[in-house]
């Protein structure tokens, strides 16, 4: 489920074994429309303007997820990673340029961005050999991203990367417990 700082909503049902449709609902649960065919989509995200919907759709071929980006104000859709990586877990910067996003291109999965025009290549963020990270949110202010971490050995933690300086990751939340719920509250 995503949401925009105007209130508009957009949910997926979980089913992983099925394809699955985008649609619209006002509030009441009324049905408004559809956004692109029928596919197997996971981690929608709608731009901060509203305009945008970017989701990973899984190739049923592959078995592997690219972003894709809906113009939501004058139709179409268009590609915005092409690696034959599962690329997921996409999220919106605040001021809607950049997205950020999860892949396992090398070999476990890292946090990559990339322009939201498309206009550049991928460029990695976070990366390891010891475990799996996971975007999870960008902050209201666009100077950290939160992503969950997790290995073998150690359950789900969520940690704050600043997007300034050394880019030293640090824990959102210190407690010996699994943690993946995930939310920066504006301010």
């Amino acid at each position: 489920m995503a949401a925009s700082p105007s209130g508009v909503v957009v949910w997926r049902h979980d089913n992983r074994t099925a394809p699955s449709s985008l649609r619209w609902f006002d509030r009441n649960g009324k049905a408004l429309g559809v956004v692109g065919e029928v596919a197997d989509y996971t981690n929608p995200a709608i731009s901060p303007d509203d305009s945008k919907l970017a989701v990973s759709i899984r190739d049923p071929q592959s078995k592997t997820r690219d972003i894709w980006i809906f113009d939501l104000v004058h139709g179409g859709k268009t590609r915005l990673t092409f690696d034959p990586a599962d690329d997921l877990d996409c999220v919106w910067s605040p001021d809607g340029t950049r997205i950020a996003f999860t892949s396992d291109r090398a070999g476990q999965r890292n946090i990559y961005w990339k322009p939201a025009d498309g206009s550049g290549p991928e460029e990695l963020l976070l990366g390891g050999k010891d475990g799996q990270q996971n975007v999870e949110e960008w902050s209201p202010d666009g100077k950290y991203i939160l992503y969950n971490y997790y290995t073998d050995r150690a359950p789900y933690q969520l940690y704050a990367l600043p997007l300034a300086g050394d880019r030293k990751p640090v824990p959102f939340i210190n407690i010996p417990f699994a943690t993946q719920a995930r939310s920066f509250l504006a301010q």
